[in-house]
C-alpha cells in the first residue's frame, strides 16, 4: 500500500510545486490568468493525492482482489466528488475576476452546473449501493444445498426486491419458498457418489 500512495503523493506534488515555480516566475502578463492556472495546477494536483491514496488505501482492503460494494460506492464518491469540488472553485474564482455582467453570470452558471452534476452524480453512486449487492448474493448461494445455487438465487431476487425484504419474510415464507423452489429448481443430489477407484493415471 505504501508504494502507491508515495507514486500519488509524489505525482500531486510534483503539480502543486510546478504551479508555485510558475507563479514566482510570472512577472509581466495578464497576472489574474496566470493566477487562475496556477490554481488549477496545485488543484489538480491536490485531487491527484486525494483520488490517488483514497484508491490504494481501499485496494489494500480488498479481499481476493475483489473490492467489497461499499469501498467502490466509497472510491466512486471520492472520484466524482473531488473534481466536482475543483470545478466549482474554478468557477469561484472566474466570479472574483468578473464583478459584474455576463461573465460574472457565466462563472454562477458554471458553479450551479457542476453542483447539480455532484448532487445527482452523489445521489446514484449512494442507490447504486441499494438491492441486491455482491456480497448479499453471496449469502444466499452459500445457504443452498438442495437446489441449483443460480437458479435458487434467481428466484429469490424475482420474489423479493432487496435483501432487506427477503431477511424480514425469510421466516414466515420459507415453505412457500422451498415449493416455489421445487417448482423453478432442479434438485441437486445431496449424496455423493461412491467412487470406484482412481484413474490409471492418478
Amino acid at each position: 500500500m505504501i508504494i502507491p500512495i508515495v507514486i500519488f503523493s509524489v505525482i500531486g506534488l510534483a503539480f502543486i510545486v510546478l504551479g508555485t515555480m510558475i507563479n514566482k516566475q510570472t512577472a509581466s502578463g495578464n497576472r489574474e490568468t496566470s493566477k487562475l492556472f496556477v490554481a488549477l495546477m496545485r488543484w489538480f494536483g491536490l485531487a491527484v493525492i486525494i483520488i490517488g491514496v483514497s484508491y490504494a488505501v481501499l485496494d489494500s482492503k480488498a479481499v481476493n482482489g475483489e473490492w467489497p460494494t461499499d469501498n467502490v460506492r466509497n472510491f466512486a464518491k471520492i472520484a466524482l466528488l473531488t473534481p466536482v469540488l475543483m470545478m466549482m472553485l474554478v468557477g469561484v474564482r472566474f466570479i472574483r475576476l468578473n464583478v459584474r455582467g455576463i461573465g460574472r453570470t457565466s462563472a454562477m452558471l458554471w458553479v450551479a452546473l457542476w453542483l447539480v452534476i455532484g448532487a445527482y452524480g452523489y445521489v446514484e453512486i449512494h442507490q447504486s449501493g441499494n438491492g441486491w449487492t455482491k456480497e448479499s448474493k453471496k449469502s444466499i448461494t452459500d445457504k443452498v444445498i438442495d437446489f441449483d445455487r443460480l437458479c435458487y438465487l434467481e428466484q429469490i431476487m424475482e420474489m423479493y426486491d432487496t435483501p432487506e425484504e427477503y431477511n424480514k419474510n425469510v421466516e414466515k415464507d420459507r415453505e412457500k419458498i422451498r415449493k416455489h423452489m421445487e417448482e423453478n429448481c432442479a434438485m441437486c443430489e445431496v449424496e455423493a457418489e461412491e467412487v470406484q477407484g482412481l484413474p490409471d493415471d492418478f
